[in-house]
């Protein structure tokens, strides 16, 4: 299995950076979430059913799991009960069936999340990183690293090129929620609701005011700008997405 990660056997471990294992066979589904995925600038393995209960069996760590609906009922609920016996990771199911009880067997089956085909890509990522947010929060991760930025997330220390900056909480909280998925764009909104949940009124000039003194603090002189503000969109960490895939 060409390009799997870093096992941690015994325990459960989070990778940084946070890695999706993607569990559906070949099909035109498969071949949109995962351009869907690179262009969001997540890291992910893909396989079918074979591949990833091998790999569950070794308890690799990942951030977050998605069950393809290619797969029938029946198998994404084995898959789910699988996933859930190993790991606290969200799982989002998809599936071609709308109905409620459908999306009632999939969280009872250990689903954090449900959607049905065509999945509204916009919603999805958003949910999706949202829900590996809340995870690493709540489980931990040690270091997470991207160009030439360290981020000790226990400590909320920062490093760029070596070297520490003092970041305000409201700062460091907005760095490491981009930091999930660097090369994504992430809305003004997104951004806001992420660090204050309902309590920023809709007041784009306190997200642009946080982001103008972060980007100062992170963007070197003479160097590529890390985050960079996408006009009328929102804000980035980095320009050029990588993916990675399970050989099954």
């Amino acid at each position: 299995m060409d390009g799997c990660v870093e096992v941690s056997v015994g325990k459960e471990q989070v990778v940084d950076p946070p890695v999706v294992l993607v569990v559906e066979p070949d099909s035109p589904w498969q071949a949109t979430i995962k351009a869907d995925l690179h262009d969001s600038g997540l890291q992910f393995e893909c396989g079918d059913q074979v591949a990833a209960e091998a790999i569950l069996r070794l308890k690799a760590p990942f951030s977050a799991f998605i069950v393809g609906p290619s797969l029938s009922t029946f198998d994404q609920i084995r898959m789910c009960r699988l996933i859930r016996a190993g790991s606290h990771a969200p799982i989002v199911a998809v599936s071609t069936k709308t109905d409620d009880a459908e999306e009632l067997r999939m969280l009872s089956a250990g689903a954090t999340e449900f959607f049905t085909v065509p999945v509204r890509t916009a919603v999805f990522l958003a949910r999706l990183t949202g829900r590996i947010h809340d995870f690493e929060h709540s489980h931990g991760t040690k270091v997470r690293s991207f160009a030439n930025v360290e981020i000790e997330l226990d400590e909320r220390v920062v490093t760029v090129d070596g070297k520490r900056i003092e970041l305000t909480k409201t700062e460091f909280d907005i760095l490491t929620f981009m930091s999930i998925s660097p090369w994504r764009v992430f809305s003004r909104r997104e951004l806001a609701e992420a660090v204050w949940s309902d309590d920023w009124f809709r007041n784009d000039h306190r997200i642009e005011a946080h982001m103008s003194r972060l980007r100062k603090k992170i963007n070197n002189p003479g160097q590529e700008s890390l985050l960079t503000a996408i006009r009328g969109v929102g804000y980035r960490l980095l320009s050029s997405p990588r993916s990675r895939q399970l050989e099954g």
